[in-house]
């Protein structure tokens, strides 16, 4: 199947379209017109992706994983990644029964936890892990597989669980060697990366 070319994105009338941006044609985008992709981003097979989303630049989202969004939104701030099977939502229901739950429902008469993902500059969101609503991960994290994200996350830190604990710290100084290293690659090579 592939990619969808330029030509089509274009047609789909994202709210922002980077340059050299990559969305499988087995992926699903259900609100194009709230959703932005920075340059070289890359969203592959078998996503969904519902409501108000903001990818910066760089930035890869692997397969089978599910965003979100609803009104809140989610970011994903540049050169952050989320990998195969996780799922990122801004809204979730309240699991205790008190009030209706079904999207097929008015808001007035629904409960729940609600509210905007950031996941920062760098991070990375390990295999088959959640993200609850009202999370800001920090800049440079990185999320173990299998993970249940349900506070906020210090920056340049590892966390890993059920639900997500700190278990050590990122390697800022290699990361960002390694940053100037693609910086110079991509001036150099002048061709897209995805």
């Amino acid at each position: 199947m592939g990619y969808y070319s330029r030509e089509e994105l274009e047609k789909m009338n994202f709210k922002y379209l980077g340059h050299n941006v990559m969305i499988s044609k087995l992926a699903q985008i259900y609100s194009p017109e709230k959703t932005e992709l920075g340059d070289e981003s890359r969203v592959d097979d078998y996503c969904v992706l519902t409501g108000k989303i903001k990818l910066g630049k760089y930035v890869h989202i692997a397969m089978y994983t599910h965003i979100g969004g609803t009104d809140e939104g989610v970011e994903f701030d540049d050169h952050s990644e989320c990998a195969y099977r996780c799922a990122i939502i801004t809204h979730s229901s309240d699991y205790s029964l008190s009030t209706l739950h079904s999207p097929c429902v008015p808001g007035e008469m629904k409960n729940g936890r609600s509210g905007a993902v950031y996941i920062g500059k760098y991070s990375l969101i390990g295999y088959d892990s959640l993200v609850m609503p009202n999370v800001k991960i920090g800049e440079g994290t990185s999320v173990g597989a299998f993970s249940y994200v349900n506070s906020d996350l210090s920056s340049w830190s590892i966390y890993d669980g059920k639900p997500a604990k700190k278990v050590g710290k990122t390697n800022k100084k290699a990361l960002m060697k390694n940053l100037e290293r693609f910086r110079q690659y991509k001036n150099s090579s002048n061709q897209a990366l995805c």
